[in-house]
């Protein structure tokens, strides 16, 4: 949902407790479109439907963290499933889209690990639906 850089423990502690008063009540998303992202070299699903409930809390996500003064990666969000990574040209493939049903939402630490990255997930806020 955002991207954050580095916290420090005065700003988890309040950004734990701001996301505890964010209404989320889930939402649907249907991943139905295959995209290479060139830069990250990546291949990935992303959705062309359900993004109106996601983007919302990704700016209210946005927000808190912003006024934290907690550095954020700027870039838009895009609901995405990473398929994989390093790769070097796109891929044409058909496929069945996946839907898939957020029914809460996290903080997760992004952790390398003999050089694979790994999220460890430090709290989570399920959907009020």
């Amino acid at each position: 949902m955002v991207f954050l850089g580095t916290v420090n423990h005065k700003q988890e502690r309040e950004l734990r407790r701001r996301a505890n008063t964010i209404k989320f009540h889930g939402a649907e998303l249907t991943f139905d479109r295959l995209d290479f992202w060139q830069k990250p070299s990546i291949l990935c699903l992303t959705s062309t439907d359900g993004l109106t409930a996601v983007s919302e809390l990704s700016e209210q996500l946005t927000r808190i963290s912003k006024g934290l003064d907690i550095p954020i990666d700027n870039r838009p969000f895009t609901p995405h499933i990473t398929l994989c990574r390093k790769i070097k040209r796109p891929l044409d493939t058909e496929f069945e889209p996946i839907t898939w049903r957020a029914t809460g939402f996290c903080l997760a630490e992004s952790v390398s690990n003999s050089g694979r990255r790994q999220y460890r997930v430090l709290e989570e806020w399920p959907s009020l639906s």
